[in-house]
């Protein structure tokens, strides 16, 4: 026959031999050890397959000053421990709230991670560094260009040249003077400021990522590419102008041609911020230098990158910080 009894640290109900009444047992769930209470077996029910209903209602209550079955000292197995229902309940959600702060711990870890590298691949592509500008005044701007410096068919850059060489075509505004002209066949584009424009120059040779040989690549298939289609519109009406009998009208071609052109491949990308307005880039020299056309007056500006779309050969952030001396 069995014994059905309720362990009382974490309830598990256990089935043991009527051999084990009054021995200590181990709950083989929580360890928790008791002592097996004694039962009266009827008779009738001896060797039997019947088993009685062990709940307390059939056990009767242990006499007054009569120690507890339960947790009773055992000369061989000593005392069980003490377990408290309450205080297993309380370590376990002890154990709950320490994995969520560990999860929340994480997470914020993970957060910082993330911030922190989009922080480091944001300012790797900056690119600041501070310069002197020089004023340059009195000055003519100047420079030839050949056929092979755009992508236009040789007739056209032929009928151009030849027009040009014939009869100059100069454009006068109020910040500058462009002029046109042709000689042995190449594109000849010369810039004068007026008064009411400064030219300044910044150095750009001491910053190593505008020497990258990538770079450099780059800043000129962009400028190339936007040159090639702004002088062969030129070209157009040039020849047009001809065909008719007419003075070439090239207004339109002073900026597009005339300063990007001047500009080069590096100064084409480049704008100087003076407060609110950005003023295009106009020429670069032998030196590396930019020249900028700024209103007279300017003590210092940020030189940056334009926006150009999909020809953006620069980091985005660069900036040239120059102060005019």
């Amino acid at each position: 026959m069995a014994i059905q009894l309720d362990c009382p640290a974490c309830f598990k109900t256990l089935r043991v031999a009527d051999a084990a009444m009054g021995t200590v047992i181990a709950c083989p769930k929580c360890q928790a050890k008791m002592r097996v209470p004694r039962v009266a077996i009827p008779a009738a029910t001896a060797g039997s397959g019947f088993e009685p209903d062990p709940s307390p209602m059939f056990a009767a209550p242990p006499a007054s000053g009569e120690a507890s079955p339960f947790f009773a000292a055992d000369d061989d197995d000593g005392p069980g421990p003490q377990v408290n229902p309450h205080a297993v309940l309380a370590k376990r959600n002890q154990r709950r709230m320490s994995r969520g702060w560990i999860g929340m711990i994480l997470a914020f870890a993970l957060a910082t991670i993330g911030v922190t590298g989009t922080w480091w691949w944001s300012n790797r592509q900056n690119v600041v560094r501070t310069a002197d500008a020089a004023v340059i005044a009195n000055a003519t701007l100047s420079k030839d260009l050949n056929a092979g410096d755009v992508n236009v068919t040789s007739a056209d850059w032929r009928a151009m040249t030849t027009s040009l060489e014939l009869n100059p075509v100069e454009l006068t505004e109020a910040k500058m003077k462009v002029r046109f002209g042709s000689a042995a066949d190449r594109l000849q584009l010369s810039l004068t400021p007026t008064s009411e424009r400064m030219l300044v120059a910044v150095p750009t040779s001491a910053i190593a990522e505008l020497q990258d040989p990538a770079t450099v690549a780059a800043l000129q298939e962009a400028w190339k590419s936007a040159l090639s289609h702004s002088v062969g519109q030129m070209s157009k009406s040039i020849q047009e102008a001809v065909a008719a009998g007419v003075p070439a009208r090239l207004g339109s071609y002073g900026d597009v041609v005339g300063m990007e052109g001047l500009a080069g491949p590096k100064g084409y990308h480049f704008h100087a911020a003076v407060g609110t307005t950005a003023y295009p880039c106009v020429f670069e020299d032998a030196n590396r230098q930019l020249y900028f056309l700024v209103p007279p007056g300017t003590q210092s500006l940020a030189v940056i990158p334009r926006d150009i779309g999909a020809r953006n050969a620069l980091p985005e952030k660069m900036r040239i910080t120059a102060t005019v001396k």
